[in-house]
This record gives C-alpha cells, sequence and structure tokens, in this order.
C-alpha cells in the first residue's frame, strides 16, 4: 500500500519499512549504501513547520532484512512526504530495537508545539480532512449562500466543544487567517467540520451564542476531544 493511502494516524509517531528505491542514495553521506539497499524503515513525525517527515532509522534490501544501522543512535537522513508518498510501506508490528531507537528520536521532536495542536494531529475522526504534507491543515466548510463550501484551516486550539484553528485562503466572505471556531459533525459515514463562527469581530448575538455554547459545554464537561457527535 502506498504511503498516500494510509491514514494519518497510522503512521504518525510510528514505525514503517519504505520501498524507497533510490531515494536512499540520499543517506550515502550517513550510511553505506549498497546497489541493492532500496528499503527504509521510517518513522514519522511533524518537522517545524508542520510537515511530515520519515526519519530514517535503517537500511536494507528487502521487506524483511532492512535493519542495517539500527545499533546505532544517529538518523541517517529525512524523507519528506513529497518523496514518498507514492511509495510502497509496510507498516511494523512492535520490535523492541526499533522502538528503542525510534523514540529517543521521537523524544527531542514537536516540543514546541501546543498541547492542543499535539492532540489535534493523533485525533483519527479529522484523518480524512487533513493535508497529505501539512496535517495541521484540515477541510472545514463555511457556508456560502444557501451552501455549504469546504476551505482549509490551519488547526490552533480546542476552546470547549470547538475546535478552533485560522483559514488560509480568503473566501468569498471572509478574510485569510480569519479565525475559525468548527464543530464536527457526521456525514456519509464520516467526520467533517462546520464553521459556526468565523472572524476576530463578531456580532453582539454571535457573541453572546458562542458564550452560551461554552457555559453549557463547561456544564456538562463536554470538550471536543470528548463530545458526543450527532448528525
Amino acid at each position: 500500500m502506498k504511503i498516500r493511502d494510509y491514514l494519518f494516524h497510522a503512521y504518525y509517531h510510528q514505525f514503517l519499512t519504505i520501498e524507497a528505491d533510490e531515494l536512499t542514495d540520499k543517506l550515502k553521506n550517513r550510511i553505506a549504501i549498497h546497489e541493492d539497499d532500496c528499503y527504509a524503515i521510517c518513522t514519522a513525525y511533524c518537522a517545524e513547520d508542520g510537515a511530515v517527515h520519515f526519519a530514517v532509522l535503517s537500511v536494507g534490501p528487502s521487506w524483511d532484512d532492512c535493519t542495517r544501522g539500527l545499533e546505532k543512535d544517529e538518523i541517517y537522513g529525512i524523507f519528506t512526504m513529497e518523496e514518498v508518498a507514492e511509495c510502497e510501506a509496510r507498516l511494523l508490528d512492535y520490535d523492541e530495537a526499533i522502538a528503542r531507537k525510534g523514540n529517543a528520536f521521537l523524544e527531542k521532536q514537536e516540543n514546541d508545539v501546543e498541547e492542543d495542536v499535539l492532540f489535534l494531529r493523533t485525533d483519527e475522526r479529522l484523518d480524512n480532512l487533513r493535508d497529505i504534507v501539512y496535517p495541521d491543515i484540515v477541510y472545514v466548510g463555511v457556508i456560502e449562500g444557501t451552501e455549504i463550501v469546504e476551505y482549509d484551516m490551519i488547526l490552533s486550539a480546542i476552546d470547549g466543544p470547538f475546535v478552533k484553528g485560522h483559514l488560509i485562503d480568503k473566501t468569498a466572505s471572509h478574510q485569510e487567517y480569519d479565525t475559525v471556531m468548527a464543530l464536527p459533525y457526521e456525514y456519509d459515514g464520516g467526520i467533517r467540520l462546520f464553521a459556526l463562527f468565523v472572524g476576530d469581530a463578531l456580532s453582539h448575538q454571535e457573541e453572546t451564542v458562542l458564550e452560551k455554547i461554552r457555559e453549557i459545554s463547561s456544564r456538562y464537561g463536554i470538550t471536543f476531544s470528548g463530545v458526543s457527535i450527532r448528525s
């Protein structure tokens, strides 16, 4: 199965073998690459700019023989999603040696990322809405006339039952980087996000409704991470 066909949670902070072919040539300055070394065991994380990267833990000539270099602590290189999206990959079962090296690397990553964003990266409900390269960017539905049109939003926080973010592009009614307060809803067997409030300057009526929703949600202990979703 190609990496692009996996849901984000399946490989994020997990371990997988990638059929990287000639991409392993990128690693030659860190580890000797033999002619048949076309496979790499990697772990996935988000870089400082939010893009998915795959850190190479070891290499080898086949799916089942790909652990050369695993005994050393160093990472041998980084593959970007653009480079490996079309590559075949297999998720790995737990292996102590792989986990030891991979987790030691992962512990040093994403330390400056807000806790809410880290949580949202692990929320499987959002996986079908995510950008393949930048998983913090998701589709959000915005009302335009009589239709709901989906735009890109970058996730920033959780606010009670809402997931909070910012529009990336200007829409027909809203400006680039406008704040979005979105709620999840069920549609066609999956989860979508609906922008209930958009903009930093809400009307008095919108502010009243927003505060009422927050009050009720707080009273019942409802947050986005534990919200009960109804269609």
